[in-house]
């Protein structure tokens, strides 16, 4: 199945209707089984008819997170493991100064 989306881009190939231009990508139909009460709050995020949107958005994330689990556990393989203080310092510089704990005001 071809489904068309809208989508903003420039000079990208597609149809272009009024100014708005159209892609289109291959897609299949699926059946899932979804906890209700997520299926529930996905649908109200989302709005009923972008419900497909919204799934293959999330899996799109997903899938990049696997990908770069991945690539971390191959170079870290290859290379070993990061030593401790610079992942220590990379979570200082990460987090930034709004992380660090405020001072306490003394009361009167």
């Amino acid at each position: 199945m071809i489904t068309w989306r809208a989508a903003r881009a420039i000079d990208a190939p597609g149809y272009s209707y009024s100014g708005v231009r159209y892609f289109a990508w291959r897609v299949s139909k699926v059946s899932l089984s979804i906890e209700e009460d997520m299926l529930a709050e996905a649908r109200e995020r989302a709005g009923r008819r972008e419900l497909s949107s919204y799934v293959t958005d999330a899996l799109r994330r997903q899938l990049q997170h696997d990908r770069i689990g991945e690539l971390l556990d191959e170079m870290e393989a290859e290379s070993g493991p990061i030593a401790e203080d610079l992942m220590e310092e990379a979570r200082r510089v990460w987090r930034g100064p709004a992380a660090a704990p405020k001072p306490r005001r003394r009361s009167a």
